[in-house]
């Protein structure tokens, strides 16, 4: 069996400010693309990448499921934070000092999204990482690596992992934990009974009036009810029927004035 030979670069400082790097002979650089696949599963949150920069400013970005994880240069950090779409409603995301922010959930891993140099005798030309956000706990996003790809420039067929999700994801909310901030339409929202059987009970607390929609769906994304009422008081409660679906989780999604929020639920019948 090959030995896999990495190589870790020295970083010459001068005048505090320029870097030098060493390509060692006989190396190739392997590119790296990590993807977080789901994201587009959480419409109420956004989901941001910030860069400490060695060498600059730091900055966030917004991820999104279409595009690999980047930190710019390779000596710099990547940290992932969830936040709630209405906290940074017209919020200029580099102002946001995540990881002071309570209202921004920070990742329970690190993901790598530089590669490097690999020795000549080692084929491998690409690696593809995937993963998930699983949910939330009360304190952290949680996120789960379940797919890796490894890419050879000699004929290989391409090496393929899948990784399971070692937690307990029944006990992860697939809502993000949230402070009191100032937005009149942020609601407090009660799903109940939990787990439930022939009927939920959606209460909603806030000063919106208008349209409610709520719709849930089945771990596989696909729609099983959607209903809509008119709210026209403080605290309101609306009844879904669940005496048609199978034992399982879902997700109900709660849709109001260009807002939506999502909550996990377990139907025991």
């Amino acid at each position: 069996m090959n030995k896999i030979l990495t190589y870790t670069f020295c970083a010459v400082l001068i005048s505090n400010a320029v870097f030098g790097d060493v390509i060692p002979d006989d190396s190739h650089y392997v590119e790296k693309c990590a993807l977080i696949t789901n994201v587009d599963e959480f419409p109420s949150v956004t989901f941001i990448g910030h860069v400490n920069n060695l060498v600059g400013d730091d900055y966030n970005y917004v991820i999104s499921s279409e595009s690999c994880l980047e930190k710019g240069y390779k000596f710099n950090t990547l940290d992932i934070y969830a936040v709630h779409n209405a906290y940074i409603d017209g919020k200029d995301i580099n102002e946001i000092n995540l990881s002071a922010d309570r209202n921004a959930v920070k990742a329970d891993i690190n993901i790598e999204p530089y590669t490097g140099y690999y020795h000549d005798s080692i084929p491998i030309s690409e690696i593809d990482e995937y993963y998930k956000v699983m949910g939330f706990t009360d304190s952290n996003l949680v996120l789960h690596m379940w797919k890796k790809v490894t890419k050879y420039s000699d004929g290989q067929t391409n090496l393929v992992e899948l990784y399971d999700y070692p937690g307990d994801i029944a006990s992860l909310s697939y809502n993000i934990p949230t402070y009191n901030f100032n937005n009149n339409y942020y609601s407090e929202i009660n799903i109940f009974p939990n787990p439930a059987n022939l009927f939920i009970e959606c209460q909603i607390t806030n000063e919106f009036s208008g349209e409610i929609t709520l719709e849930v769906f089945n771990t596989e994304s696909k729609k099983i009810q959607s209903l809509c009422f008119e709210k026209h008081s403080e605290i309101e409660n609306y009844k879904i029927p669940m005496n048609n679906v199978s034992s399982g989780i879902y997700y109900v999604q709660v849709s109001y004035g260009g807002m939506t929020d999502i909550r996990k639920i377990i139907v025991e019948q």
